[in-house]
């Protein structure tokens, strides 16, 4: 058996019709949400901290990924506990 050869590409400009396909599969919409905002989000540049890819295996694109991390200037950290009167 062949191992399977996956790699992550850039989301590119003419990646977008493929993956406007993909966001508006029925099993892709709970996930993922509404296109049209997925869509106009992966046509700006990444935010700091963040990234997405397609997924191709085999020399197919077969998917979406992305991730973003949060800093400490972005939430909330509580170094203790409220105190309790």
């Amino acid at each position: 058996m062949t191992a399977m050869k996956v790699r992550l590409l850039d989301v590119m400009s003419a990646d977008l019709p493929l993956i406007e396909r993909w966001l508006r599969a029925d099993h892709v919409r709970p996930d993922w949400g509404e296109p049209e905002e997925n869509l106009r989000l992966l046509q700006e540049p990444p935010a700091s901290g963040s990234w997405r890819a397609v997924i191709e295996a085999d020399g197919r694109k077969v998917g979406l990924t992305r991730s973003s991390t949060s800093s400490c200037a972005t939430c909330a950290v509580r170094s203790k506990p409220p105190e309790r009167g």
